[in-house]
């Protein structure tokens, strides 16, 4: 049976591996905003509909009521999660995400793999990994063989 890194390991990851400029996926700032769930932040965990319009309602929404170790503790992801919902807020872009209840953070199998190299891990899968004259990830190579 195959084991999968937890959801603040494929958080962390996929934060330290933004490049300047990016911002997290849909399917991460559901997962950083989901232990927060509660009355205030429900449509948004469950929809990506931001009431309000205003991501700093949001923010102080998901943040409200937490303990100041947890904030401490999932700082970096907070701060994530604000820039993408800024972003959104911006975009004009903050009503209900179509298929969103099907997002979550992509995991690595928690197996020893280079990154891009193990078929059906979804990580390695979901987007590219090519890393200049090698062969394609596994991402690339679905792709080509789908073409």
């Amino acid at each position: 049976m195959l084991q999968y890194e937890n959801d603040d390991r494929a958080i962390a990851r996929v934060i330290a591996s933004l490049s300047e400029g990016e911002t997290i996926d849909h399917g991460t700032a559901r997962a950083i905003a989901a232990p927060y769930n509660d009355y205030r932040t429900e449509h948004f965990v469950s929809t990506g509909y931001m009431p309000q319009g205003d991501a700093e309602w949001l923010m102080e929404a998901i943040c409200r009521g937490v303990d100041q170790t947890a904030l401490d503790r999932d700082r970096e992801a907070l701060g994530a999660l604000r820039v993408y919902l800024s972003e959104r807020e911006e975009n004009g872009d903050t009503g209900r995400v179509d298929g969103w209840s099907d997002m979550w953070v992509a995991k690595h199998v928690d197996y020893p793999h280079e990154p891009g190299r193990l078929y059906d891990c979804p990580a390695c899968e979901s987007e590219c990994h090519c890393i200049e004259e090698e062969e394609p990830c596994v991402h690339c190579s679905a792709q080509f063989e789908g073409a």
